[in-house]
């Protein structure tokens, strides 16, 4: 038995581990296919993570906490958008320039709303409501399958749907059309009526809400630890994204 529940917890652990590097990676291909390699999605990711913290801490709700993740990441992105497609500047310099603003931006509204210096948790003075969990009650008596099916939050759920939306999307609609032929041939894309610029622009925001859910996972999971270590965490995530960005690129378009 006890072979078993390290089995479980193995799983379980893997699993809310892999959730914001799935996110965030399935936000870099949008990216990717426009023919767009984002470099900014670690700052996104820290400014998601921070956003859901702070939205947890005001609003007393795990909602608002996810659409503050969200709305941060997405200022981001805005900002990316601004800057690479609408100036078109070097996609490498800025995405540098904006992770390094969410780094500092960040540690300063860290300190300055939550005065840390050490752990925070919930407390009356500072509440934070986690995400909740689903849970499959007829599997809590089956080892291994129910630490992969239940007792993991929402947003873990959110990163399978993502996959499946994500894949139908790219590949079977005619905004995935768009989006592969924004990368791969855009003068024949704006040759056909369709604006290159508003694809990547699409593209962008929707990589921006997919690194919001992760950056808001992350925040989630550090809330159990410290906030301190809120940019370790998402830069390590971060870092992880991108590599499986890269080997994703290495492969043979089709």
């Amino acid at each position: 038995m006890a072979v078993v529940r390290s089995i479980d917890g193995v799983l379980a652990g893997s699993i809310s581990a892999t959730t914001p590097l799935v996110l965030a990676a399935l936000g870099g291909m949008y990216t990717y296919c426009a023919g767009i390699f984002n470099i900014a999605m670690e700052g996104m990711m820290l400014s998601g993570a921070f956003g859901a913290v702070a939205g947890s801490y005001f609003g007393h709700t795990w909602l608002l906490g996810i659409v503050g993740g969200i709305g941060a990441s997405l200022v981001l992105a805005l900002l990316y958008i601004g800057f690479v497609v609408v100036l078109q500047t070097d996609e490498f310099v800025t995405g540098i320039a904006l992770n390094l603003a969410a780094v500092g931006a960040t540690t300063f509204l860290l300190r300055k709303i939550f005065h840390v210096a050490g752990a925070i948790s919930s407390s009356p003075d500072t509440y934070f409501e986690g995400v909740p969990k689903v849970n499959v009650g007829f599997l809590d008596s089956v080892p291994i399958v129910r630490a992969i099916l239940s007792g993991h939050t929402l947003l873990d759920w959110s990163a399978v749907v993502a996959i499946v939306v994500s894949a139908f999307v790219v590949t079977r609609t005619r905004y995935g059309l768009r989006l592969r032929a924004a990368g791969y041939n855009a003068p024949s894309l704006e040759a056909s009526g369709v604006s290159a610029k508003r694809v990547r622009v699409i593209a962008v925001l929707w990589c921006g809400v997919l690194c919001g859910l992760a950056g808001a996972r992350v925040g989630q999971e550090v809330l159990r630890r410290s906030l301190n270590q809120l940019h370790t965490t998402s830069h390590r995530d971060g870092e992880e994204a991108h590599q499986t960005h890269v080997v994703v690129q290495r492969q043979p378009r089709h």
